[in-house]
């Protein structure tokens, strides 16, 4: 029995999940090179919820930069109130 014989049939992704994947690939290299370049050491261990390569600053705390900057819920900006129309007095 060979060993392929044992591997999991993965169904083709669409191409819309392709583009997805690889617009996430490029944001977490981004995001990624930005915090090499403040100092931060990239690891070999990767992370145990999405397994991207972490990172670790001077203070030797981790950072995934998926979990930790990217798929974090952005604050949500304030909205503006409408401006209300000043009425003058007669």
């Amino acid at each position: 029995m060979d060993e392929e014989d044992n591997m999991p049939v993965v169904p083709p992704m669409s191409a819309e999940e392709r583009e997805r994947r690889a617009k996430q690939r490029d944001e977490i290299s981004s995001c990624m090179g930005k915090y090499l370049l403040k100092g931060y050491t990239m690891l070999q261990d990767t992370c145990e919820r999405c397994n991207t390569v972490l990172l670790r600053d001077k203070e030797r705390n981790l950072l995934c930069v998926l979990c930790d900057e990217i798929a974090k819920p952005k604050p949500a900006a304030p909205q503006q109130q409408p401006k209300q129309q000043q009425q003058q007095q007669p």
